[in-house]
């Protein structure tokens, strides 16, 4: 048997998702287009084969079965690639952010045998193309596309996008959906050593808060809520004026750990306060969201000391969630709070009621 070639790393698109590549999102799309090679497969059926990369439904025995556009263009057979390195470009800001790293990638010689390991599958993915909108005819008749698959051990997807500045910077080359070869050069330049190594970066200060305002680090770009911006102003307005915290100890969404920008962070005396704030009504529902994000910044980087974790939201405590908040305290050894956001108090040193 003939030994199989070897790739070096390579640079690949995935279409845009905003559902983690688990299921499609449904895209604007035109039967007129329909055809037409200049057009992305997306805007001529409404969704990429791209859009269940990650769904687990696709894992078989022992491999992630997926497709990759740009694995079409790809000269050979019966192969692996060592390195892809995945991209996406935002829907509508055209923004590029870097998805995750893939080792020994292969490519599958016979996609049709691919197929019907997953054929029960295909009536589930036909509804979910009817819920977003998009042509399910051409998927009834093809069926869903599958040219690589990979061992999940093997995966690296982040839990965040990364902006890349150098995929930014020379985005009219990295547009289209085909294997960019990467230099050992290019490979230090796209930004993934954030999530290599990320490190606890403080930077004192708060940001210019508006009544609404866009986390540039995360991949939707989503508003963030104008309660959100109201609690993160008042901590720091709170310990400034209330505590006499002195403003180079305070840091109101401007420190980071690797791509991820924390809420608000005290220093003192070379120990570290995290605070993060959610927007439920929900207290139940505040813990949930906050806590593996607070384990995760505490953690990540083992050189920093912390103080204590605090989840802030816009609801007291009811006595159930007193009591569950108490175990939790129990079974942890870092000290953490629930501070409860009173909106309507106007006066600064009640705002917050401390658990």
């Amino acid at each position: 048997m003939a030994k199989e070639k070897q790739i070096a790393a390579r640079l690949m698109r995935l279409t845009w998702n905003k559902f983690n590549w688990q299921k499609p999102q449904g895209h604007k799309w035109s039967k007129s287009k329909q055809g037409n090679t200049s057009v992305a497969y997306e805007q001529q059926f409404g969704f990429g084969h791209e859009e269940w990369f990650l769904n687990p439904d696709f894992y078989h025995e022992g491999y992630q079965y997926g497709y990759i556009r740009g694995v079409d263009g790809m000269p050979y057979e019966d192969l692996f690639i060592d390195k892809v390195i995945l991209f996406t470009i935002h829907g509508e800001t055209k923004v590029r952010y870097l998805v995750g790293e893939l080792a020994q990638v292969e490519i599958i010689p016979e996609p049709k045998k691919a197929k019907k390991f997953f054929k029960k599958e295909l009536k589930s993915i036909v509804d979910q193309l009817k819920e977003v909108g998009a042509d399910y005819r051409v998927l009834e008749e093809e069926g869903l596309g599958f040219n690589v698959r990979f061992k999940p051990e093997n995966a690296n997807i982040y839990p965040e996008l990364i902006f890349s500045p150098f995929i930014n910077i020379h985005k009219s080359k990295f547009r289209r959906f085909q294997p960019f070869k990467l230099s050992t050069e290019d490979l230090g330049n796209l930004g993934m050593g954030l999530i290599a190594s990320p490190s606890f970066d403080f930077l004192p200060g708060e940001i210019l808060f508006k009544e609404k305002f866009k986390r540039v680090r995360e991949a939707s770009e989503t508003n963030v809520s104008r309660i959100h911006s109201h609690i993160t102003k008042d901590l720091f307005k709170y310990h400034r004026d209330i505590l006499g915290l002195n403003v180079v100890n305070l840091s109101a969404e401007k420190t980071t750990i690797g791509p991820r920008v924390l809420d608000f962070v005290i220093l003192e005396n070379d120990q570290f306060s995290i605070f993060e704030v959610k927007t439920s009504l929900s207290g139940f529902l505040n813990f949930r969201q906050a806590l593996g994000q607070l384990f995760e910044y505490a953690y990540l980087d083992s050189r920093v000391n912390i103080k204590k974790l605090v989840i802030v939201g816009p609801v007291k405590l009811n006595d159930s969630e007193k009591s569950y908040f108490e175990s939790i305290r129990k079974l942890i050894s870092i000290k953490i709070e629930y501070w409860a956001y009173e909106k309507s108090e106007n006066d600064l040193g009640k705002k917050f009621l401390i658990y």
